[in-house]
């Protein structure tokens, strides 16, 4: 039985950090998207300023594994 727990409880701190791995890529991945497209609008505008607002909030970051999943 103590076998048992101690791996479910393993396999929940796998899945967390495999949760938060994926989390940090997509988080990176949309930063990047950000960018290139603010680089993207300068060089268009040729003024050094993007037509975009300011304000703008990046893309929300999917579910993933272990999403509403309770812990500990």
């Amino acid at each position: 039985m103590k076998t048992s727990i101690g791996l479910v409880v393993e396999v929940k701190k796998v899945a967390h950090e495999a949760t938060e791995g994926i989390q940090d890529l997509a988080a990176e991945v949309t930063a990047e998207m950000i960018g290139s497209d603010i680089a993207a609008d300068s060089v268009e505008s040729g003024n050094g300023k993007s037509g975009k607002p300011s304000n703008a909030t990046p893309a929300p970051v999917p579910a993933t594994v272990g999403a509403g999943a309770k812990s500990g």
